[in-house]
């Protein structure tokens, strides 16, 4: 199994907010006290855990910490997404699909959930779906790793030539 990045979590959970970043100021004027340092999510410290046990190998404890996530107050359309990834990740399709699905089906669906959903579709034996989750990432993000599933599954079918 390939290591998931660990931060992707993070990155996922910090969102815009930790793009927008003021530059310094320009005089040597005393700077005031730093301010208080940004509130994590309530949900960051059980997501590391998931992403640690899935890395181990130790599918039936991420099963169960995902599942203790998803039904968290606090869980978002990207935790949701991540979590769908990493249900996919432990031999679970059918999960992620269940909960990439509503996620995917809307038209401003991110193109990497788009390729997550298709990747639980075609995991989960609905190779049409992920056909169709797979294409539209492909439309929004050409260079999206979707472009190498559907070549892939365009080649397994014996379309070769189409599958470039």
């Amino acid at each position: 199994m390939r290591k998931l990045p660990a931060l992707l979590s993070l990155a996922l959970l910090a969102g815009p907010a930790a793009a927008v970043q003021t530059p310094p100021p320009a005089q040597a004027a005393p700077r005031p006290a730093a301010p208080a340092a940004q509130t994590e999510s309530p949900l960051q410290k059980p997501l590391d855990e998931a992403i640690q046990l899935v890395q181990a190998g130790k599918r039936d404890a991420a099963l169960q910490k995902l599942q203790a996530i998803e039904k968290d107050p606090n869980v978002t359309p990207l935790v949701l997404s991540l979590i769908g990834a990493l249900y996919v990740e432990i031999g679970r399709p059918q999960e992620g699909l269940r909960v990439l699905k509503p996620l995917a089906d809307a038209d401003d669906a991110q193109p990497a959930v788009l390729y997550n959903a298709g990747r639980a579709a075609l995991r989960a034996g609905k190779v049409d779906e992920g056909r169709v989750y797979l294409t539209r990432s492909v439309l929004k993000q050409p260079d999206s790793p979707a472009a190498r599933e559907l070549g892939l599954l365009t080649a397994q079918e014996g379309r070769v030539v189409e599958a470039y």
